[in-house]
């Protein structure tokens, strides 16, 4: 069998600078309380993004079952975690942002606040006329809570991660590979503009092109479980963007790698090779 298949979203990966302190507020705030592994071996195949050498890292991984992705919790275990230098901004290209879904945004939003979360930005409406708000975890890492209506249990209001924002220089080129390799195929919306549920944000007044991408699990795998899932990629307009990670290594603080669940992943490789992304 040559025919790759991707399930759908497996996890993204959070660099924090105190695993055991981030994965109490993801199982706390987030309901991400199921810990999958916990492991503390030695990160190796990432040497190239790391000066070039392997490092002793925490990595959990945790999941909420009322179904999305789930998140990997990332720790240097043998060098202080970096920051940004400066704030991270709306269109710097890397992974900005990530979407968490819920039933019912309002009651998210109260809960949160609730729990000690006080959210960066009020309720606003997306281009695809649905309810969102953002939040911060403790490293600074934004987090969108959008309301969403694919579901693996119908227990609780808070559901997991199911696709982020990512900042890119060239829209047009990014989607070579998000819709024709990775098959986040289906346009929910491709504008141009200034975007009143991006003002709260960093730089958010300035002017973007945005493209919201989807893709349906594949049934198989763990397909049921990871869901639907939505890829948004934004361009700025107004200015020449920073790279999130310029000056830093994979591992430290941010949203540092979105993890993929296929199948036949010699498929994978040859077909990002042929459109000109080839691993690394």
């Amino acid at each position: 069998m040559n025919e790759k298949i991707i399930y759908g979203i497996q996890q993204i990966g959070v660099g924090v600078n105190d695993a055991e302190k981030l994965f109490k507020w993801y199982a706390t705030k987030l309901g991400a309380d199921i810990k999958v592994f916990d492991d503390n071996n030695t990160a190796t195949h990432m040497a190239k993004y790391m000066g070039g050498k392997p490092h002793d890292k925490r990595a959990i991984l945790a999941l909420n079952l009322q179904g999305g992705s789930g998140y990997e919790i990332w720790q240097f275990e043998d060098r202080e975690p970096q920051a940004p230098a400066s704030p991270i901004q709306l269109g710097d290209t890397g992974i900005f942002s990530i979407k968490v879904k819920t039933r019912n945004v309002q009651e998210a939003f109260s809960n949160l606040k609730v729990k000690g979360v006080e959210p960066i930005s009020k309720i606003v409406t997306a281009p695809d006329g649905i309810q969102s708000f953002f939040i911060k975890d403790p490293c600074d890492n934004i987090i969108q809570i959008k309301s969403f209506d694919n579901w693996f249990a119908q227990k609780k209001n808070m559901g997991g991660f199911f696709g982020c924002t990512i900042g890119v220089s060239d829209i047009e080129s990014a989607k070579k590979l998000y819709s024709d390799v990775l098959g986040y195929d289906e346009i929910i919306y491709d504008k141009t503009g200034r975007f009143d549920d991006f003002s709260d944000l960093p730089s958010g007044d300035e002017t973007f092109r945005r493209v919201l991408l989807s893709k349906k699990a594949k049934s198989g795998g763990f397909s049921n479980l990871f869901g639907t899932s939505q890829i948004e990629l934004v361009q700025s307009i107004s200015r020449t963007p920073n790279k999130i990670f310029a000056n830093r290594y994979w591992g430290d603080i941010g949203f540092i790698h979105l993890c993929f669940d296929v199948r036949n992943i010699g498929a994978v490789v040859r077909d990002c090779k042929t459109a000109g992304f080839p691993f690394q």
